[in-house]
């Protein structure tokens, strides 16, 4: 049961369009509603065992403060279910509000990250290390323009080094993400433009736990569709799916290296 839960530690083409600068202010919050489906397939003595997850949760940002063209937000992240399912066992976690992720996040108008920095209080962090990291993950609700203006059809690339919790460790996630905006539309009664993503993955982390040593790496892409509110610039709606490759090696009192094949979709939807 211990290694199964370890292995789950592991989201008009030529008309201008003006929803590419962030409209908010100052305690604004948006709430939404994630979740999370997929299976993971390891290898382990020669065995192969297949993990089924399911998550649900919510997501809180809060605009904290604005100055000039840059605005601070608060993202909380409650993770309020996380099912496993496998051949040799069947656990159900409700981390709730005490496991919760806070993210402190400055972005510019064109809802490029400046900083990011862990806002939980020492107590959360430390349960969170306890947790193994397995839930639900933050991450910003908007998307990166490259300028204020841009026309359907339009394309750009954008390059990030990010880190996350990685049992008690770090994990490094460098990505490469293309970005095309769509069309404009129509969605759940909101005008917003469609943005088609996929990204290349490269992954890797360390970490250590009950006198073994884990090292992680691995590689994986994304693809799907992000809806942005026109007027405000904030995520309305995105459904993700990820498909990772990841080998996880183990060394102390036992050494062996465990490939890893996972895939996500996971849902994110404005209240």
């Amino acid at each position: 049961m211990k290694n199964t839960l370890i292995l789950a530690v592991l989201a008009l083409c030529i008309n201008f369009v003006s929803a590419q600068t962030l409209k908010l202010k100052k305690g604004q919050e948006f709430n939404y509603t994630t979740s999370l489906n997929g299976t993971m397939t390891q290898s382990m003595g020669g065995q192969e065992m297949i993990i089924n997850m399911k998550a649900s949760g919510t997501q809180n940002y809060l605009v904290e403060n604005k100055k000039g063209d840059n605005y601070t937000l608060v993202g909380t992240v409650i993770t309020d279910t996380l099912v496993l399912n496998s051949a040799m066992m069947d656990s159900t976690f409700t981390p709730g509000a005490e496991m919760a992720e806070v993210v402190r996040y400055e972005v510019d108008k064109l809802g490029k990250m400046i900083s990011k920095a862990d806002a939980r209080s020492d107590s959360s962090k430390q349960k969170g290390a306890i947790s193994m990291g397995i839930y639900i993950k933050p991450s910003l609700p908007m998307v990166p323009f490259e300028q204020s203006k841009v026309s359907v059809g339009e394309k750009w690339t954008l390059d990030r080094t990010d880190s996350t919790d990685f049992m008690g460790g770090q994990l490094v996630i460098n990505t490469k993400t293309n970005y095309v905006i769509a069309e404009q539309t129509k969605h759940n009664g909101v005008k917003c433009l469609v943005i088609k993503v996929t990204a290349d993955i490269a992954n890797e982390g360390k970490t250590s736990m009950q006198g073994m040593d884990f090292f992680m790496e691995g590689t994986g892409k994304t693809a799907g569709n992000l809806y942005i509110d026109a007027k405000s610039g904030m995520l309305i709606d995105e459904e993700l799916v990820t498909e990772n490759q990841i080998n996880l090696a183990l060394s102390g009192q036992q050494s062996m290296v465990i490939p890893i094949s996972q895939k996500m979709t996971t849902k994110r939807t404005l209240k």
